[in-house]
């Protein structure tokens, strides 16, 4: 009678979809999981990125690097293209 009843209950499990569902929720749960892991890994990124951000000295360096800007008594040197001279 226990094997029949244990019949009937995965019987009952697979055809009515609930170990799919279940499957798949599994599934998802773990896409998630890895999700939150990529997002909190980049919330650690952009929070040491605003520390730095607050140093001046990291400032003027990017200012100078993204800008090409320079500062006062700073030597500049100027190259002009050959090719633009003939």
């Amino acid at each position: 009678m226990i094997w029949i009843c244990l019949g009937l209950v995965t019987l009952n499990v697979v055809f009515d979809g609930s170990l799919f569902r279940l499957w798949s929720l599994h599934r998802d749960h773990v896409s998630i999981q890895q999700n939150i892991q990529t997002l909190q890994q980049q919330n650690q990124d952009l929070k040491k990125r605003l520390q730095k951000a607050k140093d001046p000295a990291f400032l003027e360096r990017e200012a100078r690097d993204r800008f090409d800007l320079v500062s006062e008594g700073d030597l500049v040197f100027v190259f002009s293209d050959e090719e633009d001279a003939n």
